[in-house]
């Protein structure tokens, strides 16, 4: 009986091994590129900002970066 629990036990640990959920590659890949671009973009928006500010004769500094809800 021993034996027997012993190799039910064994193949449902495999069995649960096989049921692990897999990494999702292309989601994490998406996520970066988005965070990329946001920051990207953030980037420019400050830098367009300070152009005009320049171009306007302010002294005044951009305005802070908003975060991302």
């Amino acid at each position: 009986m021993r034996r027997m629990n012993s190799l039910l036990a064994s193949r449902a640990f495999c069995w649960q091994a096989s049921k692990m959920q897999k990494p999702n590659y292309q989601f994490e890949k998406r996520r970066k590129e988005m965070d990329k671009k946001a920051k990207k973009d953030e980037k420019r928006r400050l830098k367009l900002a300070a152009a005009q500010a320049a171009a306007a004769g302010n002294s005044e500094a951009p305005p802070a970066p908003v975060e991302p809800a």
